[in-house]
């Protein structure tokens, strides 16, 4: 199994032989080339010392590696071997399973033979592919971009031709940009011009073409991604990797504790050390992931060829021969999954795709053999509600993302969430092409429903005072959302929505919002607006996602309004979230979140607790005197009415409030409660910094 790739090698050494002649050297190539046995009654020689003057590298090498111009490509290979005393000399068994597998360049479709010739030959400029050849052996990297277009400007010389002999010379970096790729259905692929408007391919556009290549099957060989995609293109009957059904083996085999990913590697194959009625059932095009352990995860492959299934059964030395389209090594043990994948019933998608690169290769696979769309499972109205600092608004922008991406929340990962600005709504109407998919806006107690719908707003013009009906965030994205010819997801985030009236903000809107009553619902409705007097409705693919903070007001306050139009999801603190420290100077913050809350709970309720996330970002003993100084303490106050009595409860009778009795004669006849104040520290006080007082929160 290991011979699938063993041209790759082979090419490229004689394509580095064949180099060393590019420097004056030609006439002795010519001699070296006719004295090849091409077994064919000394046509291609003839043909060589025919057209010596212009015959170049490039048509040399697509020459070798043509299927049908040559009667026994083994006699052909083994002489190359010999002439060019080539290190990489193929095997005689070797060169029977090319012959019998097609796989000696599986990509080109070769027309007739030295296919670069023409007969304008002044036009054929050798020097630039001996030249180009010289740069192409070394890399991508050392390519020059006049080169690179003066090769397409040869007469009937095209991007396939010319990419598919790049890719002969050295797989290791170079792809076919042929009718295979499109098969992949990766976008960049569209800009691969047909031969009429080869000017338009440069060297800019290839790389771009590659590295889009790279980016979707991360770590593998291009050559590995050309072999996938030929078999995706010329036996798309069988050859169709399928998600609906997947397979996964570990790199401990056999269970002895011997990693055998450099095996599987090598040979481009999987195995498994007993008769698992899974895994050796795996058809061609069955999808396989390799894992390492419990939350490791080595590669994926598409099975090519099952030894198993086609000698009738599991034996030790049988394989699953496979193609590598992921070999990037990740481990999904600190997304916050509870379980691993040990075994098939643990191992699922939605496991794998929380590393990224695995997720991008899914995600292209889907696209590649698409299953039918998964049911909507974002609420079209939704609330996040619960106490300040729990992350609401920030889990606001992830889940905009996952509706705008059309991805399940946990899908999105943080190369995600840096392409949060690309979406933002362009209240403008400045950019006809895209004015993005997610609008921001912030309820309180001002807010109107000519600020959120339309209303009427001065103007003025040459010195006149005016007056023009303005849309609202909400009138504006409803639109978009509605013209979009092709129906993408729209989101509006209203943060703090408990703050602003909403019978006042929303008006008649607020029954059209309910998925019943949207626009093309069977209970769909209109309303005519007042200020314009035009017919309005919310359109299905506009989704709001609200915020609100059950310390500000209470939710049952909302509930004849909004409780049966949205779905609410709470977001309580979570005191063990791992960003939160627990070691600073000895002090755990857990705890003392965890304490905190515990009093809070009692002497309030729990609504009105401090959330995690202002113990975020704490590194030093000063950063965590700062938030309790300018940001819990204060937080404290709002709760309590400035309770002291009670906040000092809250933080376990530390110093930090300190009490004091007022001893004056003048007050005691007039004061029946004991004549006690409260203070607190200042911000210079040592005890800030002292980090008993923080343990003592929660060890009393």
């Amino acid at each position: 199994m290991k011979e699938t790739y063993y041209w790759v090698p082979w090419f490229k050494e004689l394509s580095r032989k064949v180099a060393e002649y590019a420097d004056g050297r030609q006439r002795d190539f010519l001699k070296v080339a006719k004295s090849i046995d091409w077994a064919d009654d000394g046509k291609v020689a003839g043909q060589i010392d025919e057209h010596k003057e212009n015959f170049d590298p490039f048509t040399f090498l697509y020459t070798v590696a043509s299927k049908n111009n040559m009667k026994s490509r083994e006699k052909v290979y083994r002489s190359i071997s010999n002439v060019f005393e080539l290190q990489q000399s193929i095997r005689e068994e070797e060169v029977e399973y090319f012959v019998q597998n097609q796989l000696i360049f599986p990509t080109p479709t070769p027309q007739n033979l030295l296919f670069w010739q023409n007969d304008r030959l002044r036009e054929r400029n050798p020097q630039l592919l001996w030249r180009l050849l010289k740069f192409t052996v070394n890399g991508l990297g050392e390519v020059n971009p006049d080169d690179f277009s003066g090769a397409l400007k040869i007469p009937n010389v095209g991007v396939t031709k010319f990419t598919e002999t790049l890719a002969l010379i050295n797989a290791s970096e170079f792809l076919s940009a042929d009718q295979h790729l499109l098969s992949l259905k990766i976008d960049q692929f569209e800009r691969v011009p047909d031969s009429k408007k080869k000017h338009e391919f440069s060297l800019e556009t290839y790389i771009e073409i590659l590295d889009s290549v790279k980016k979707f099957f991360p770590d593998c060989k291009l050559y590995e991604i050309g072999l996938f995609a030929y078999k995706l293109s010329t036996e798309a009957d069988k050859f169709q990797p399928n998600l609906s059904k997947y397979f996964q083996v570990s790199t401990n085999a056999f269970d002895d504790g011997v990693d055998r990913w450099e095996d599987f590697l090598n040979n481009n194959c999987v195995f498994t050390g007993g008769p698992y009625p899974q895994l050796i059932k795996a058809n061609i095009g069955s999808v396989v992931f390799v894992r390492n352990g419990e939350y490791d995860l080595y590669g994926i492959g598409v099975v090519s060829e099952n030894e198993y299934l086609e000698f009738n059964g599991w034996a030790d030395n049988r394989k699953i021969q496979v193609i590598w389209i992921n070999k990037h090594q990740g481990s999904t043990e600190r997304s916050g999954l509870r379980r691993g994948f040990s075994n098939v019933n643990t191992l699922t998608l939605e496991k794998i795709e929380v590393v990224a690169p695995y997720r991008r290769t899914l995600d292209q696979l889907r696209r590649i053999n698409p299953s039918p769309p998964p049911m909507n499972i974002h609420p079209k109205n939704q609330i996040l509600y619960g106490p300040p600092g729990t992350g609401k608004t920030w889990h606001t922008v992830k889940l905009s993302l996952a509706i705008v991406l059309e991805k399940k929340i946990g899908d999105v990962d943080d190369e995600d969430r840096e392409e949060f600005k690309n979406f933002q709504f362009d209240i403008s109407e400045d950019n006809p092409d895209y004015r993005g998919q997610i609008a921001f806006t912030t309820f309180h107690q001002n807010y109107a429903y000519e600020d959120f719908i339309e209303g009427i707003r001065p103007t003025v013009k040459d010195g006149d005072i005016g007056y023009e009906i303005r849309d609202g965030i909400f009138k504006k994205l409803a639109i978009a959302a509605k013209d979009d010819p092709d129906k993408k997801p729209y989101v509006l985030i209203i943060d703090e929505i408990n703050r602003g009236n909403i019978a006042k903000i929303f008006g008649e809107l607020i029954t059209l919002i309910e998925d019943s009553k949207r626009l093309g619902a069977a209970d769909a409705k209109e309303v005519i607006l007042p200020y314009s007097q035009k017919s309005f409705g919310v359109p299905p693919n506009l989704y709001i996602i609200g915020t609100m903070n059950t310390a500000d007001r209470s939710i049952q306050i909302l509930d004849t309004a909004l409780r049966r139009r949205f779905t609410f999801f709470e977001m309580m603190p979570e005191t063990s979230h791992p960003k939160i420290p627990t070691d600073i100077e000895g002090i755990n913050c857990q705890k003392v979140l965890e304490s905190m809350n515990r009093r809070i709970f009692s002497l309030l309720d729990r609504e009105r607790q401090i959330g995690h996330t202002y113990f975020f970002g704490i590194k030093t003993i000063i950063q965590l005197a700062d938030v309790f100084q300018n940001r819990i303490i204060p937080l404290l106050q709002e709760y309590f009415f400035d309770d002291w009595s009670k906040i000092k409860v809250v933080l376990g009778g530390n110093k930090f409030i300190q009490e004091e009795v007022i001893n004056d004669e003048r007050l005691d006849d007039n004061i029946d409660s004991e004549n006690k104040y409260y203070r607190r520290l200042p911000v210079n006080d040592k005890e800030w910094t002292n980090s008993e007082n923080y343990i003592q929160i929660y060890q009393i």
